[in-house]
């Protein structure tokens, strides 16, 4: 890249003072990022507001069943809800939190937009990685627009009320359109970077999906002559044939997983092939993005 990108933790006080902005994350050229629990909704404390530029894992120790209540009184908090980190161990300080018990010395489980971020910049990392080894380069400016264009939506998530820090949160959709445009989505940016289409279906269910816009609209004399998965297997089909109908393509995928689908074409008196990434997943955001 040409350059480089700003990407900064959101904040973890949004449940005290609402959408106001916070800096440094809330400046213009920064990537600000949210935190999201496993459910995909906002995590009770994450800052929010139309500042924010997209969303990634981040613990909730309130999501779901999370706590107990220890013989002595206290609140113990699950662990599964949160984010494995690596944390500060030293010998010579007595810790605690209980970081040394349970054979995990030098890593524990925690929550917050700074389990978030390093998330998006590992995503935003392998996708630069991915760049260099196929020889693009990009100014940052493109390469930002591709990373927070590769997101899946979650804004349909964010109904009903939801356990925090200081109550109750009664009602998720607060957080609508303050949440950046999705959550990251690495799959979906290194497609981005390779420049393949990627085509999402929901695992078990027959889906058609009319692949005229690919090939210049519906006006388009663009013919298909040919489609075929080269891992038709991956998708737990026995055929590695794709049947279609004009330009329309219907996808029935008994499992999870990612087949190249190659669709051969002529235009004129020429042949020529493009690929395509059919990516089958049980759970689709509204989007058809996938987790």
């Amino acid at each position: 890249m040409q350059g480089g990108l700003v990407i900064f933790a959101a904040g973890n006080e949004g449940d005290v003072y609402g959408d106001v902005r916070i800096y440094p994350a809330a400046y213009d050229p920064v990537i600000a990022v949210g935190a999201m629990d496993w459910s995909f909704r906002p995590a009770y404390y994450t800052d929010y507001g139309p500042w924010v530029d997209i969303a990634a894992p981040g613990g909730d120790r309130y999501s779901g069943k999370t706590t107990r209540t220890a013989s002595d009184g206290r609140t113990v908090f699950y662990s599964n809800a949160q984010i494995l980190s690596t944390i500060l161990c030293d010998d010579a300080i007595a810790y605690q939190d209980g970081r040394k018990d349970g054979g995990m010395y030098g890593y524990g489980f925690m929550q917050g937009t700074s389990m978030a971020c390093p998330h998006v910049s590992g995503v935003a990392a392998l996708g630069l990685a991915y760049a260099a080894q196929n020889g693009k380069k990009y100014t940052p400016a493109e390469f930002k627009a591709l990373l927070l264009s590769s997101v899946y939506g979650i804004d349909d998530c964010f109904a009903g009320s939801k356990d925090g820090e200081l109550g109750p949160i009664a009602d998720m959709a607060v957080y609508k359109n303050k949440m950046g445009g999705g959550c990251i989505d690495a799959l979906k940016l290194l497609f981005a970077v390779k420049g393949t289409p990627a085509v999402y279906v929901r695992t078990g269910e027959p889906v058609t999906v009319d692949f005229a816009r690919y090939f210049g609209g519906d006006r388009s004399r663009v013919a298909l002559t040919a489609a075929s998965f080269v891992s038709p297997g991956n998708l737990g089909l026995s055929s590695s044939k794709a049947v279609f109908d004009g330009t329309k393509i219907t996808f029935d995928c008994p499992e999870p997983g990612t087949s190249m689908l190659r669709i051969s074409a002529v235009s004129g008196d020429t042949e020529f092939v493009r690929e395509f990434a059919v990516v089958s997943r049980a759970g689709l955001a509204a989007n058809g993005g996938w987790l």
